[in-house]
């Protein structure tokens, strides 16, 4: 099994506002779970080597005590409205991303054809524009680009949040689904207990920069440590209630 090991510290004005190490593991799902404002985000972007101005950050990224390229990591975004151009069809912005990356040649049209069909999308949404597609069905062109690169890893920041529970539920069985065929790592960046016990095999807690718990989905749940953890599960369990109530 190959263990990718993150160390990340962001400072601001002098003082650190995040300091992380963890462990992600291939065909496995890494939850960072807290509730916004933590630092889920911010660390998932230093990753990739992106701070917001005025902070200064450091992250290392190694894969067997190796240097590990960032290139080789994809990303899955919380809105994909927000990460297409609209001026721009699925086909375009899938050629885009492999000549970023070097990779488009005579397979290029293959390649984008086979990630299409590994996110369960037809070739005929080559043709459309991001506006001509449901939310549920630009997220799967998104998670299509992130397989162009044919990463080992990948982050997904909230990638449910915008959807329906229906569609939220489809696109957590991809997940799932690429993980057991195509063996790729994630870390799921969340503030929602239900997803993480769904899906993840080991969560970490994050609060206020720092993790304050990590373990099986289990061990956490069943044994919330710290006060954060207890309040994410509280809430959980409250939705729960809500749910039941309105049915």
């Amino acid at each position: 099994m190959q263990h990718l090991n993150i160390k990340i510290n962001i400072a601001k004005q002098e003082s650190a506002l995040i300091d992380l190490e963890f462990n992600l593991e291939r065909s496995k799902i890494t939850a960072m779970l807290g509730k916004s404002g933590s630092g889920k985000s911010l660390s998932a972007m230093s990753i990739f080597g992106f701070t917001p101005s005025g902070f200064q950050g450091r992250t290392q990224v190694s894969l067997g005590g190796q240097p590990y390229n960032a290139r080789h990591l994809s990303a899955i975004m919380q809105n994909p409205r927000t990460a297409f151009n609209t001026l721009m069809t699925i086909e375009a912005h899938a050629i885009e991303s492999l000549k970023v990356i070097d990779k488009w040649d005579t397979s290029g049209q293959k390649r984008i054809e086979k990630a299409l069909e590994d996110v369960c999308l037809d070739s005929s949404v080559l043709r459309k524009y991001p506006f001509e597609l449901s939310g549920g069905m630009l997220q799967r062109a998104m998670i299509a680009l992130a397989l162009l690169k044919e990463p080992q890893f990948i982050i997904a920041d909230e990638p449910t949040t915008d959807l329906d529970l229906i569609t939220q539920s489809k696109i957590l069985e991809l997940l799932l689904d690429l993980k057991a065929k195509k063996q790729v790592g994630f870390l799921l960046i969340t503030h929602d207990f239900g997803v993480v016990k769904r899906i993840a095999d080991r969560v970490l807690v994050v609060s206020e920069g720092r993790i304050v718990q990590r373990g099986s989905v289990q061990e956490v749940f069943e044994n919330p440590i710290h006060p954060q953890t207890k309040l994410l599960i509280e809430a959980y369990k409250n939705f729960g209630k809500g749910q039941h109530a309105s049915a």
